[in-house]
């Protein structure tokens, strides 16, 4: 491992980035409501990843985004980097086929195991899976052979979380520290001395099992906020689970209406962040525990934070969050060809952007972070 040096992911995507709640970082590209409308897309909620209207936005922001760049010509083709084949698999075609669009795709995710490179053909689509990200080398190759030229006419697509920041296998256990720090001290300071480390440390674990996303839909939010509940010692996380893995199954709008009662028994500080949590998601907020995810931001620049004189590569990929060396000097080429280059993440907002009233914070894609790699 090599320590390449420091950047931002502004120096290469600029502001052309969009999280979790689909407004651009741009200003000057539209947010998804309007985009929704002018594109005749269905508003009724923001679409995952995994969706199909996810990648019809997806291509609707990068023919806007072209425009935006002063390009002549139309995009062609279609490059996308990411760490998951499920997510970003499905992103990538579904980005594809609403553009209708050829294109190529790279999944990474550093493992122990011997090198291996796998590539999925489906037409004029290609997906290739491989356990180095170092392998980014043999992929550019990959592209040529299939022909993909990298120029003014190619849209080349970064995940964010897990594959330019943090790579998976890599460095992606500091991405779950810092979420799992910051759900830690979002709990503890609203329960103050009845916080149980140990009680929470097994609830958060459990919750982020697999077998519990029908019950929190896979959301940090329902996750952080069912572990406050449970430190007041009202629930149990016996009761809860007994109930999630039982028919029908617990849904968590259910587990909201049966512990709205509690409220006049809890702390001011825990009926407040109750109070705030619920008024949040019955308007439909994606993102209802707002401390929760301020406390993520907190956490995440501080870990990006260079240091000023780092022992070696492998200490900072256990300490720091990195930029990802091989990623980062391939976009950077892939950049001087003229392709456009397009950031996304499944990131809410409010964990990537300070508040308002904080002046001197940086948002994340400004702050500077060690750039390491193999």
């Amino acid at each position: 491992m090599r320590i390449v040096g420091l950047g931002t992911v502004h120096d290469l995507l600029r502001d052309f980035i969009v999280y979790r709640n689909l407004v651009p970082v741009d200003r000057r590209l539209p947010g998804f409501g309007r985009l929704a409308r002018e594109a005749g897309l269905s508003s009724s909620r923001l679409p995952r990843k995994r969706e199909t209207t996810y990648g019809s936005v997806l291509a609707e922001l990068l023919r806007r985004a072209a425009l935006l760049d002063g390009r002549s010509s139309a995009i062609r083709r279609i490059v996308y980097v990411g760490d998951t084949q499920m997510n970003d698999g499905l992103a990538f075609d579904a980005v594809c086929r609403a553009g209708n669009w050829p294109g190529a795709a790279f999944i990474g995710s550093e493992t122990e195991e011997p090198a291996r490179r796998e590539v999925l053909a489906q037409g004029e689509r290609t997906i290739t899976l491989a356990n180095r990200w170092s392998a980014l080398a043999e992929f550019e190759a990959h592209l040529q052979e299939r022909g993909i030229v990298i120029d003014g006419q190619t849209a080349i697509l970064l995940d964010l979380d897990k594959t330019l920041i943090g790579a998976r296998g890599r460095n992606d256990s500091v991405i779950d520290h810092i979420r799992a720090r910051a759900a830690a001290v979002t709990v503890r300071d609203a329960l103050g001395t009845s916080f149980d480390s140990a009680a929470f440390e097994a609830a958060y674990l459990r919750l982020n099992r697999p077998d519990c996303h029908p019950f929190t839909s896979d959301n940090q939010d329902n996750v952080v906020f069912t572990c406050l509940i449970l430190g007041t010692e009202q629930v149990t996380l016996e009761s809860v689970l007994e109930r999630v893995q039982s028919p029908p199954g617990l849904r968590f709008e259910q587990f909201l209406e049966e512990t709205a009662a509690l409220s006049p028994s809890l702390s001011v500080r825990v009926r407040d962040l109750d109070q705030q949590f619920r008024a949040a998601w019955s308007q439909g907020d994606p993102t209802p525990f707002k401390v929760f995810r301020r406390r993520e931001f907190e956490e995440t620049t501080r870990t990006m934070r260079p240091e000023a004189d780092p022992a070696s590569a492998e200490e900072l990929l256990t300490r720091r969050l990195v930029m990802t060396a091989e990623l980062w000097e391939l976009a950077g080429h892939w950049r001087s060809q003229g392709a456009l280059l397009f950031g996304l993440s499944d990131k809410p907002d409010e964990a990537c952007f300070p508040p308002e009233n904080a002046a001197a914070e940086l948002p994340i894609h400004q702050c500077p972070m060690h750039i390491v790699g193999g």
